[in-house]
Order: structure tokens, then C-alpha cells, then sequence
């Protein structure tokens, strides 16, 4: 089921909760800013959900927390490649998601880890 794009912008600001952003807010102009984890000064929020250097933010937190982080191109149907993800630490398993855009799978996947994570410990700040 394809997922449209009102999700996705709602995908983007969850999981820039999840990293830490605060004080999320869309712009006059249609910008979704807030702050950054640790910064004072506020700035516009990637999307995460679209872009492929925004979502490898998403791996980058990741690793650096000791979470590894998987991702294959599969044949689908036809023509059409799907990217699979899988996230997971010894402790709360692995989080798994497809997606036919790599960014949104990343997402996906970052999203269900969380929830996991977060049911354990009561927030996901790893």
C-alpha cells in the first residue's frame, strides 16, 4: 500500500523527534524547523523521509550508539527494486522495513527500533 505524501511529512517529524529535535514547527512559509539535539538556534529539519543524505544521518546516529544497521537492494517485481532495511542491537532484536526509496525504508525501519527501544527504557535517546 503506498504511502501518501501527508505520512511521510508525518514520518519526517517523528523521526526527528526521535533524534532529538525540539520545538518543531512549521514555518510561515511551509518549513518545517526546530532545533537541533544540543544546539540553541533553530534550523531547518532534513527530510529524512525523502533524502538520502538526511535518512544516513539516521544510520550515522545509529552506529555511533553501537546499533548496527543493514540495508539490500531486492528485486521486487519486474523492474522494480525494493530497499530493505534492518536495525538492531543484542537487546531489543532488530526492526526490519521495506520500501521502494532507500530514505523512507531507512525511516521505517529507524521507526519500529525506536518503538521497541522505547517500550524497554521509556524514551529512545541511545
Amino acid at each position: 500500500m503506498p504511502i501518501e505524501e501527508e505520512e511521510i511529512e508525518l514520518i519526517r517529524v517523528q523521526v526527528a523527534q526521535q533524534l532529538g529535535w525540539t520545538q518543531l514547527v512549521f514555518s510561515g512559509n511551509g518549513l518545517l524547523v526546530g532545533r537541533p539535539p544540543g544546539k540553541k538556534i533553530i534550523r531547518r529539519v532534513p527530510s529524512y523521509a525523502n533524502d538520502i543524505q538526511a535518512a544516513w544521518e539516521i544510520t550515522e546516529h545509529l552506529v555511533v550508539k553501537g546499533i548496527w544497521f543493514k540495508i539490500e537492494n531486492k528485486p521486487l517485481i519486474g523492474q522494480v527494486r525494493n530497499y530493505y532495511v534492518e536495525i538492531g542491537d543484542g537487546k531489543f532484536g532488530k526492526a526490519q522495513a521495506n520500501h521502494v526509496r532507500a530514505p523512507l525504508a531507512i525511516c521505517l525501519a529507524f521507526q519500529e527500533f525506536s518503538k521497541r527501544h522505547r517500550i524497554e527504557t521509556g524514551d529512545f535517546k541511545a
